[in-house]
């Protein structure tokens, strides 16, 4: 099956399944997002850990690491609902890491171990990643209208992805390449993507002005940092699987490799979307 067609098939799968959360849960699209979100991190940690540190870190780290991984969505979902405090949020954080640094202590008792510092290092940042930045979207159903809040950022982002692509695919095979670390990404599948996903923010907002109220020019603007954003996201995970050595992060997503292959988009774009919106409201 051609990665095209499994992109469009998976595509076709998943809409329907975020349609259902984003507005038919009433009262419930919350916590089915944090679910969603929580088994996403939990994933993407694992091929994280996995495909950096391979064969250096034990099952009970991997395991860890992915359990941990989730808990700044949860931690968020908490905050905003009133539920912790930020000496809560604290004591968890202190929790995890010294539980990470007792898990390397134990292991380097164990037998001779020169890999504890990369190895530490890594665990503590898929505390970080991809959890944190993912965790942002728990922030924006915590605005008004989250529901469209969180459609419309799922629909520039998707937009984004798959017109680069096509665009990239259609006209960009001998136009200039200017990332390094992703060589079949070109300048006119950036550019195709951008433009196309700012249209569909401006779109977007005249067709549903209740969702946010700010004028095109502002549409346009978030649009366009989303679509930035998106692109980083994707190239600060091909550094990754770069320097692992690997071609993707796993194997789960038909026609997208892993769940980290799929969700990097989404990464770097969350926190400036919170932020925008807030700026914006």
């Amino acid at each position: 099956m051609k990665e095209v067609t499994k992109r469009i098939l998976l595509a076709v799968l998943v809409i329907p399944i975020l349609i259902v959360i984003i507005f038919f849960l009433p009262g419930m699209h919350n916590i089915a997002l944090l679910g969603v979100l929580v088994l996403f991190t939990f994933i993407g940690t694992w091929e994280f850990v996995t495909i950096t540190l391979k064969d250096d870190i034990s099952r009970t780290g991997a395991v860890f690491s992915a359990f941990s991984g989730f808990i700044f969505p949860v931690l968020f979902y908490l905050q905003i609902n009133n539920w912790i405090t930020t000496l809560g949020i604290e004591i968890a954080l202190s929790t995890v890491f010294s539980i990470i640094l007792i898990l390397n202590l134990i292991r380097y008792e164990k037998k001779e171990d020169t890999t504890t510092l990369k190895r530490l290092a890594v665990q503590i940042s898929s505390v970080i990643y991809p959890g944190f930045f993912l965790g942002y979207l728990i922030k924006v159903t915590s605005l008004p209208h989250s529901s469209g809040l969180i459609l419309l950022f799922l629909l520039v982002i998707f937009i984004n992805d798959s017109a680069a692509y096509t665009f990239g695919m259609l006209f960009g095979r001998k136009s200039w390449k200017p990332f390094k670390v992703s060589p079949k990404k070109s300048i006119v599948g950036f550019i195709g993507g951008t433009v196309t996903a700012v249209v569909s923010g401006m779109v977007f907002i005249i067709l549903f002005p209740e969702v946010l109220s700010t004028s095109l020019a502002g549409a346009a603007l978030l649009s366009l940092i989303l679509s930035v954003t998106a692109n980083i996201g994707d190239l600060i995970e091909s550094v990754l699987k770069r320097s692992a050595g690997v071609k993707d992060s796993g194997a789960i997503m038909m026609g997208r490799g892993g769940v980290l292959d799929s969700i990097d988009s989404l990464l770097f774009s969350a926190p400036m979307y919170y932020f925008m919106l807030r700026f914006l409201q």
